[in-house]
């Protein structure tokens, strides 16, 4: 599933960036990496979808063109993080 399609209040692994170089070294440099654990925060109804990079501990704004091309995938238990 992408990270627009996952559910708010959720927490997920970043399995995959789609898209070309350009957009993953962007989404690199914002914070967000294959491996990380990520909340989403807001849906983004008319504008950026607000994520928690649990990893980092940092939050990110991204818009839903990106978020489309960010797969995740749900964590089964809370002890994997």
């Amino acid at each position: 599933m992408t990270l627009l399609e996952a559910e708010n209040g959720k927490i997920y692994r970043i399995k995959e960036i789609l898209g070309g170089r350009g957009l993953r070294i962007r989404l690199k440099t914002i914070g967000l990496h294959v491996g990380d654990l990520v909340e989403k925060l807001s849906k983004g109804f008319g504008g950026p979808l607000l994520i928690k990079n649990l990893s980092l501990n940092t939050k990110i704004a991204i818009g839903k063109g990106m978020a489309m091309k960010v797969l995740v995938e749900p964590l089964e238990t809370t002890n994997e993080r």
